[in-house]
């Protein structure tokens, strides 16, 4: 597991190396160190009076015997001061000198976030965002990239991305579906259609074949803003420009975010939709990234890479897909939020007893993925609206879930009973009179049906039918 640590030195003007590039930066550290330390572990330089700030984010890029090499990630020429820290770490870093020193993991986090906040392209304009929930969603965004939201039906997924959306001024929203391609989301080529062309009439000689043009996917679009949102005058432009000219204007212009949020991502065949992208999302692998990569579209052979100033959100309904079911590369490269279903956001208190009892069933019966969401309920005003709700939505999904095994579903219900007076499902006697006549007697078995007359119960009636599923 990676530790995380302050190193604390005099000066480094003369300790950081050069690449020949002139952006990797080596920093050998020759005095002592924690006996645990390892490559990978990650470090915050603080320099030293007269500053007192914390300036860089370094790795541990090899330890030595008596020597550790280390890589920078990133310098910031205004940093954090010690205030950021408590009291004990506060006293250490005043009263040691050439030192490194292991911290909390959350100390550490907070740190770098205010190192990022310094950095990033997408901070200098986090005070122009229209709502909190878009504030907090920028700094996840802002270590993470691409983020996917992913739950069990109305847990709040969309709803949730939507008012992230409407916080950010430069957006795109696209819905995934089975047909849905890499054509229409990246590249693809489309026919040219005018007055004097229509579709089957090809049989006149006369007429001029049809023509096809490029068409460019909702993806490429949102890159394309992406692009010109740091001053060029399209993505062309911005890949033409070398590597450094890019680093010069996505990092150190600070230019605006574009967000593309994609519903119901794992409808799609996601690995066909994004193709080459899958690659490309990476954060080292986007352009001004570590390992920039640029590639070459199958279908106008243009170069294509994915600005850094670009975030993906999608939703995902785990009852459709677990996560675990997803291809790996695409849950390697999207961070998962999970939501659960939340009781408390229910107005009624006869529906929160009902959702809690009905999920923890369903968790022991199938699973969390396919709990029931508080959304389902969020709109009741009273408890025949509770009873509507659940002969409407709720039993037709629980059929669902269930493929229709009715002891399933009743046992969801809490319908294992033999007072069947106030039950959703009843016997169905013809069945099972037909099942003793075919010769298949069976004293266990027995056959149940949805009551017929639901619909038609008086207010009163209808909500005597909900007590039993939360009680004993």
């Amino acid at each position: 597991m990676a530790k995380y640590y302050i190193i604390k030195i005099e000066s480094v003007i003369s300790a950081f190396t050069f690449s020949e590039a002139g952006r990797v930066t080596t920093f050998e550290w020759n005095f002592p160190f924690p006996q645990g330390i390892a490559v990978g572990d990650s470090l915050l330089g603080f320099l030293m009076d007269p500053i007192n700030e914390v300036r860089f984010y370094l790795k541990v890029h090899a330890v030595n015997p008596n020597s550790l090499i280390l890589t920078k990630e990133f310098e910031v020429s205004k940093g954090v001061g010690i205030s950021c820290f408590d009291a004990n770490t506060r006293t250490t870093l005043l009263n040691h000198t050439n030192e490194i020193f292991e911290i909390q993991p959350d100390t550490f986090s907070a740190v770098l976030n205010q190192l990022i906040t310094q950095l990033h392209p997408l901070l200098s304009v986090s005070q122009n965002l229209n709502n909190a929930l878009s504030q907090e969603y920028l700094n996840k965004l802002k270590r993470d990239y691409n983020i996917i939201l992913a739950g069990a039906p109305g847990t709040g997924k969309t709803h949730e991305m939507q008012q992230v959306y409407d916080g950010f001024t430069n957006h795109f929203l696209v819905t995934f579906h089975q047909s849905y391609s890499y054509e229409e989301f990246v590249e693809g080529i489309k026919p040219i259609i005018d007055d004097n062309t229509s579709a089957g009439s090809n049989s006149n000689s006369n007429q001029e074949p049809i023509q096809y043009e490029y068409h460019k996917g909702v993806f490429y679009d949102a890159c394309e803003l992406a692009a010109q949102k740091a001053g060029y005058a399209s993505l062309v432009a911005c890949l033409a420009d070398s590597k450094q000219g890019r680093i010069s204007r996505f990092i150190q212009g600070r230019v605006e975010p574009v967000i593309l949020c994609i519903d119901e991502i794992n409808r799609a065949n996601v690995s066909s939709v994004f193709g080459e992208l899958i690659s490309l999302i990476e954060p080292s692998k986007r352009l001004c990234g570590k390992n920039e990569m640029i590639v070459k579209l199958p279908y106008s052979g243009k170069e294509f890479g994915v600005p850094p100033n670009l975030y993906l959100i999608g939703t995902m309904n785990t009852a459709d897909r677990s996560i675990q079911l997803l291809d790996s590369a695409l849950r390697r490269r999207f961070v998962f939020k999970e939501f659960f279903p939340d009781d408390t956001t229910i107005g009624i208190t006869e529906a929160q007893s009902i959702l809690k009892a009905i999920n923890s069933r369903i968790r022991v019966l199938l699973d969390k993925d396919h709990q029931i969401g508080h959304a389902y309920f969020i709109n009741a005003q009273n408890s025949y609206d509770v009873y509507r709700t659940m002969i409407d939505k709720v039993i037709p999904l629980l059929q669902e879930y269930f493929y229709d095994d009715t002891n399933k579903v009743r046992q969801v219900l809490n319908e294992m009973g033999t007072d069947e007076t106030h039950y959703f499902y009843v016997k169905d006697t013809d069945a099972t009179e037909a099942y003793k006549k075919l010769g298949l007697n069976d004293d266990e078995q027995g056959f149940y049906s949805l009551k017929e007359n639901l619909d038609d119960l008086s207010q009163s009636e209808a909500i005597s039918m909900l007590s039993h599923i939360y009680t004993n």
